[in-house]
């Protein structure tokens, strides 16, 4: 399957376009500036989001707000209905978390490290494709989170770099995954 980084401001073009035309791909994006992603507007303060710095974009998802930073990794895959890619990813990345000797879960539709959220990922089905979507924090501002986002936040998030993981390391773990995920 093909494997394609886009910038940020491809990626709903992308999105649309693996959904539209039914096309199995994956993409991912590393984030090169501030973004909050929403379902719709009225999820966050737009006029604070603006006075941080950051872009809103609505996206497809219904998945609530993710407020993302430089360097955090934002990853697509667009196949098949039921297609396990997310079982799949999620035993990989807990594995490779664990490997560095972080004390790494899944709850619900989160990857924790002490319990702190690191990742979150969704499943949203689009007549004959399944997208996975997914963040992995890398970078987080806890004090941006809470003054831009309107509905209380369930897990506190911490990015991976206060573990020590660049956003290279991210980014490389999940090629690894790609290129050895052959289903």
């Amino acid at each position: 399957m093909e494997i394609k980084k886009v910038t940020q401001k491809e990626w709903l073009g992308e999105a649309t376009k693996y959904i539209q035309g039914g096309l199995h791909r994956i993409a991912y994006v590393v984030v090169d500036s501030p973004v909050a992603i929403v379902h719709r507007k009225s999820q966050v303060d737009e006029d604070t989001c603006k006075a941080l710095g950051y872009d809103i974009v609505e996206s497809y998802n219904n998945a609530g707000t993710i407020v993302s930073n430089e360097g955090d990794v934002l990853i697509g895959h667009f196949a098949e209905p039921d297609n396990k890619w997310y079982d799949r990813f999620i035993a990989y990345f807990l594995e490779w978390l664990k490997a560095k000797g972080l004390n790494a879960e899944f709850t619900d539709n989160d990857i924790l490290v002490d319990g702190y959220k690191v990742c979150g990922m969704c499943i949203t089905r689009y007549g004959r494709i399944d997208y996975t979507g997914g963040i992995i924090s890398v970078n987080v501002n806890l004090d941006h989170i809470k003054a831009i986002c309107k509905k209380p936040m369930k897990k506190v998030p911490k990015g991976l770099s206060a573990y020590g993981i660049t956003t290279a390391e991210v980014e490389q773990m999940f090629l690894d995954f790609c290129e050895g995920d052959r289903v």
